[in-house]
């Protein structure tokens, strides 16, 4: 199952204590993707438009590498790990 994590809901706006680094966030978002790209996603995050961050974004986890993508691809990626989960169940029972 993918995991989808809401980064803002824990988070304190530390941009501006000494100290801490800057808070990274997703500066440009990838509009499309494909979906044998979508079918390698591990965990996504969700970044609101909060504090330093400017965007609301998908950061999306493939092979431990972060990729910043559109919100509206959100819909796309749990249908896609939907139907993924499937067919495992399918396969199992078989």
């Amino acid at each position: 199952p993918l995991d989808v994590i809401d980064t803002n809901t824990d988070i304190v706006n530390l941009a501006f204590v000494p100290g801490y680094p800057p808070p990274s966030c997703c500066v440009t978002v990838e509009e499309t993707m494909p979906r044998r790209i979508l079918r390698l996603v591990s965990r996504c995050e969700i970044q609101r438009r909060y504090g330093a961050c400017r965007n609301d974004a998908l950061i999306l986890h493939i092979r431990n590498r972060p990729i910043c993508a559109h919100p509206k691809l959100l819909r796309k990626l749990k249908k896609i790990h939907q139907s993924q989960t499937g067919l495992n169940d399918k396969q199992v029972m078989n």
